[in-house]
């Protein structure tokens, strides 16, 4: 029998996948209420075919497998199907066969928890064998263990998995584990107290989120959600980010894919719940509707499929049921409603310095089809994308996403559509940093722990990878490590009177670019730190830590910077990082087209300043203005505007242009039509500046939704650049258009104008049926005016 519905689903999951493209309301009913229970059952049948095969459950990742035993009993709770639960009370039994002892499990992040929590639900079903008591009971004491030597310290997705983990114990047995007990509450009342989570990622994030509730749960304390009015922003801050094509835009240390990750609707339903707030369900029913229309990839692996059901820790399967598991909430029962925000910035709580500014939204509009733009201001958490900081991210027009991020691992300041200072005897914008070369590397000080302005500087860490540094024979060195800003510099290490850090086979060597000696590094294993400093710095007098790099090696080692002992704020150290600290940013709208200014008191350097202003156009034009004041320490520098390029079809002195790198469907599942598009960038080449385009092979992001969605693996930057000079100021002006129709990229490119001064910038566009013209004053005064086309 339980083979026969396993079999059967798996087979409607192929019918399924068969018409998805003839039929995209299968997953919706009449008026777009989405059918979550057969969706549920397609996606899961997807995944649970990798559980009959007893042999595959035992040798798959086994940090994985207790995800797959609590997605079974799950389910056998949603559906009432007995099946379910007899298949996940079967899987339970082989979980315990090499859960005992087994460090993947126990020692895991993401592998204690839900061996716990299935023991748990199965206990309270009545269907827990007293014969494995023994045997889960070694499991829980050998986990508990290893979290009483190394307990969790923050509120990412690992260290929330590793509380929930703590939270089961203690309902499981809680005299034995009472002593975990009071360090549970005090992170419980900092989260509550915050009322916002560190993560910074569109990938990380609704899985943190999945774990807040989970762990709620586990507490009983699913009320003080309710009641957080920082956790409701927190959740509004992800629905208001949506696009208007339902797409959760890249940011921070992600991919972007459509339609995305499934733990959005989850995460978008159970606000709704929790907040009686139908907006959510507008984003929940946005976001759904690319499920119906792309559905969901399958998993290529069983350890994909085992990881696909981490979605069930915390009860978080929809159903058309009144009731959402576990926690018994009354599903939000007002029809949905379009959320009040449409161009904006959203704040968020960033824990010892208050508010900040999050994510810069521009829009026409909510509805599909309408033009985006998305800066994160922020960019601060763990896993965010620091180096890119503020970039104009994710660019949408026409239902297609013309631009949106990078993705992980390639997090350079010159992979974000910024403005960008380097030394000129640098290639421009990106160099290679060649073998037995020194390098400065910057970190700015707003990555170290601190309160307000004030940073503690206290243990820098490097992470490094030993085992590709063991196959390249890598070896980095390290010299003159110190702080600047407008005090001036302070050392902190020159290894001219010791070694002063620790690590393995760590040793001074002769070669340095200040004093004699410098550090040499092997790349044999993670774990390299200087000694303790215990200093306490005020931004306003150093605004960066710096030191000088170099390799050797037949392959440029990756190396991680870590600015303090708790602090998840890795720097890349081969990526060059941009300063930039936001002193103000507002938004503006008329009619449909909506504005931008932000404004940096320090950029790039210290005593650098930029405002950068935008304006997008109801069609989808982007026009911005960036108005550059270098300081003495940016005298001779490169300075230039970037926008990104994922291909180049044509190109003319001071334009490029890219078509058809993916192909989209709208949101709105009666438009049956597939959306192609492009973008075209425009430069204005004043005097002195030069416009350019670099090629990087080989330089295109991680990840399969890269190849599927570009063309081929070369990376392009566009770029108008020019060398400065101290306390001279200068400005850069930028087109960016939508190919919205067949018109040639050179006739396109011919209708665009620019009348600059210090004081104003006049854009025109021929683009459309009318004469698009923006005016941007450099005081902040903006218009957009419409005329017929000559």
């Amino acid at each position: 029998m339980l083979s026969f519905r396993v079999a059967f689903l798996v087979l409607g999951l192929c019918s399924s996948m068969a018409v998805a493209e003839e039929d995209p309301h299968r997953y919706v009913a009449a008026g777009g209420v989405p059918r979550y229970d057969r969706w549920v059952r397609e996606y899961f049948g997807g995944r649970f075919h990798f559980f009959e095969d007893d042999a595959l459950f035992r040798k798959t990742k086994h940090k994985y497998s207790g995800m797959a035993v609590v997605a079974e009993l799950r389910m056998g709770q949603v559906t009432g199907e007995a099946a379910y639960a007899q298949r996940g009370r079967a899987l339970f039994g082989m979980l315990l066969e090499f859960a005992p002892g087994n460090p993947e499990v126990l020692d895991d992040c993401f592998g204690f928890y839900p061996l716990l929590l299935a023991g748990k639900l199965l206990q309270r079903a009545g269907e827990f064998d007293p014969a494995w008591e023994k045997r889960f009971h070694a499991c829980v004491v050998g986990g508990m263990e290893k979290l009483r030597q190394h307990p969790p310290m923050g509120d990412g997705n690992q260290d929330l998995a590793r509380d929930c983990a703590i939270a089961c114990a203690l309902q499981l047995y809680p005299e034995e584990f009472a002593n975990f007990r009071a360090p549970l509450e005090a992170f419980w009342q900092r989260v509550i107290r915050n009322g916002d989570l560190w993560l910074d990622s569109k990938t990380y994030t609704p899985v943190s989120v999945e774990y807040l509730l989970a762990l709620a749960d586990e507490l009983g304390r699913v009320d003080e959600i309710r009641h957080s009015e920082g956790l409701h922003r927190m959740f509004g801050n992800f629905r208001d980010v949506m696009s208007p094509n339902g797409f959760m835009p890249e940011f921070g240390h992600a991919y972007f894919e459509p339609p995305g990750q499934p733990d959005w609707l989850y995460v978008f339903e159970w606000a709704a719940a929790l907040y009686d707030d139908p907006t959510f369900l507008y984003a929940a029913r946005k976001f759904f509707a690319g499920l119906a229309r792309y559905g969901e990839p399958k998993p290529a692996s069983a350890n994909q499929a085992f990881l696909d059901c981490n979605y069930c820790l915390a009860g978080l399967l929809p159903s058309d049921r009144t009731e959402l598991l576990t926690v018994r909430l009354p599903k939000c029962t007002a029809p949905p409603v379009a959320p009040a925000l449409v161009s904006g910035i959203t704040r968020r709580m960033v824990e010892g310095q208050g508010e900040r500014d999050g994510f810069l939204i521009l829009r026409s509009g909510l509805e599909p089809g309408a033009p985006m733009l998305l800066m994160d201001l922020l960019s601060f958490g763990d896993h965010a994308l620091f180096e890119q900081r503020p970039s104009l991210g994710y660019y949408e027009t026409g239902h297609v996403p013309q631009f949106y991020q990078y993705g992980r691992y390639a997090q350079a300041a010159s992979r974000g559509n910024v403005v960008l200072l380097k030394p000129a005897a640098e290639e421009f914008p990106e160099n290679v940093w060649k073998e037995n070369t020194w390098r400065t590397v910057s970190v700015p000080l707003e990555r170290f722990d601190g309160v307000g302005r004030l940073r503690t500087i206290d243990k820098i860490s490097l992470r490094t990878f030993g085992d590709a540094g063991k196959k390249y024979g890598q070896t980095l060195y390290l010299d003159n490590v110190r702080l600047l800003g407008p005090a001036g510099e302070k050392k902190l290490f020159d290894f001219e009177d010791g070694l002063d850090w620790t690590g393995q086979d760590l040793s001074l060597v002769d070669d340095a670019t200040s004093g004699r000696h410098g550090l040499k590094i092997p790349i044999v294993k993670n774990g390299v730190s200087g000694k303790p400093l215990g200093l306490s710095v005020r931004l306003d007098d150093y605004t960066t830590m710096a030191f000088d790099a170099k390799w050797t090696g037949q392959a440029m080692p990756l190396v991680q910077v870590r600015p303090g002992e708790n602090n998840a704020c890795w720097a890349q150290l081969q990526d060059m990082t941009l300063l930039s600290h936001v002193r103000r940013a507002e938004t503006a709208m008329r009619g449909r087209d909506a504005f931008a200014r932000i404004e940096f008191d320090a950029y790039a350097t210290y005593d650098t300043t930029l405002v950068r202003q935008v304006i997008l156009t109801e069609e989808g034009a982007v026009f911005v203005r960036d108005d550059l004041v270098p300081g003495r320490t940016a005298d001779g520098l490169t300075a230039g505007s970037l926008w990104q390029m994922y291909s180049v079809d044509a190109h003319g002195p001071q334009w490029f242009s890219t078509r058809g790198e993916g192909a989209f469907h709208s949101a709105d599942l009666s438009d049956a039509k597939e959306y192609t598009g492009g973008m075209l960038a425009w430069f204005d080449a004043r005097p002195g500046q030069t416009v350019g385009l670099q090629e990087i092979p080989n330089g295109k992001g991680n990840g399969p939704t890269y190849r599927a969605l570009q063309r081929d693996t070369t990376w392009r930057i566009a770029y108008a650049r020019e060398t400065l000079k101290a306390g001279v100021a200068t400005w850069f002006d930028l087109v960016v258009l939508p190919h919205a129709s067949d018109l040639p990229p050179e006739v396109l490119a011919a209708g665009i104008s620019v009348l600059g001064s210090a004081e104003r910038t006049v854009f025109q566009a021929k683009a459309y049926a009318e004469l698009l013209q923006a005016t941007i004053e450099q005081n902040g005064a903006w218009k957009v005016e419409r005329r017929a086309a000559q």
